[in-house]
């Protein structure tokens, strides 16, 4: 969640960990802006996360407001350890988040294939 009140969220998230995968994402980070494609990179790291529950679905779905919230807190409180598991990332989809397609998710901007590069020690 992105603020810090349970009570009151629209999303959740679960963090992202991993070295290789950091590394990685911060590289795509710091490229696009050379490649004309993003802004300017602040040299932060990137945030790696996984959306887990997302309300604005529900609120566009029943026509409400983009701000419809949820109380979260027992879904925080029950799963705030819970392990969701190691993934192999084959492919990275870089997104454009300021257009959406007739889909309603993210456009793509770029994706590339990460065969060779997250194998490697």
């Amino acid at each position: 969640m992105m603020n810090d009140d349970p009570s009151q969220v629209s999303v959740i998230y679960a963090k992202v960990g991993g070295a290789k995968i950091q590394t990685v994402a911060n590289h795509i980070a710091h490229r696009l802006p050379e490649l004309g494609v993003a802004a300017e990179n602040r040299g932060e790291a990137v945030k790696l996360h996984v959306t887990l529950m997302n309300a604005r679905y529900v609120a566009q779905a029943d026509g409400k407001s983009k701000n419809f919230t949820f109380d979260a807190t027992k879904v925080l409180e029950d799963l705030r350890e819970m392990y969701f598991g190691t993934v192999q990332i084959k492919l990275c989809l870089c997104p454009l988040n300021s257009s959406t397609s007739a889909e309603k998710f993210y456009e793509k901007l770029v994706s590339f294939t990460l065969k060779g590069i997250m194998s490697k020690a």
